[in-house]
């Protein structure tokens, strides 16, 4: 199945989870990737945070079956956002353990906020530099139950993510 910036109906949170496995399979199949996952900290994604950590965990072992980390060519940053983004790692990860652990370690804040576009602008302008020098693929995962609270940001969002060509 090939697919170009589209959405389908994915069984909810699990199957769209599921689904991205096949989605970084294959951009890994043409060029090294970059993976953001930006994680809503909202209260309301508190009880779906364990099963979402245990889905993308389950991502990585079917990739690491792939051997996408011989050659480091799957790097994966989280960021997590709320009334702020938060950049959680520094520096993307190659080490399958310590993306989960960082997954895992996602705590959720109070604000009632969920600005998810600027998190996608903040993490677009920290991360470029992978896809504008390294050449890598880069993709945004965005796990979130809510539209957003910044709808003035989506333009924006919309306009950085095509300049650099990074999925969403």
């Amino acid at each position: 199945v090939q697919t170009n910036g589209g959405s389908e109906h994915a069984a909810g949170v699990e199957g769209a989870i599921d689904r991205m496995a096949f989605e970084i399979g294959n951009s890994l199949r043409e060029k090294k990737t970059l993976v953001v996952w930006l994680f809503d900290v909202s209260p309301s994604l508190h009880v779906r945070r364990e099963k979402i950590a245990d889905r993308v965990e389950n991502i990585y072992n079917q990739l690491n079956k792939l051997n996408v980390g011989a050659d480091k060519a799957l790097k994966t940053a989280v960021v997590t956002f709320g009334e702020k983004p938060m950049i959680v790692t520094k520096d993307p990860l190659d080490d399958t353990d310590e993306v989960i652990k960082t997954v895992r370690g996602i705590k959720s804040e109070e604000s009632g906020k969920e600005n998810v576009f600027e998190a996608v602008i903040t993490a677009t302008n920290k991360f470029k530099t992978y896809r504008t020098q390294q050449q890598r693929a880069m993709m945004l995962v965005i796990v979130t139950d809510e539209a957003g609270s910044d709808i003035q940001n989506l333009e924006k969002a919309i306009v950085e993510t095509k300049r650099y060509g990074i999925k969403c």
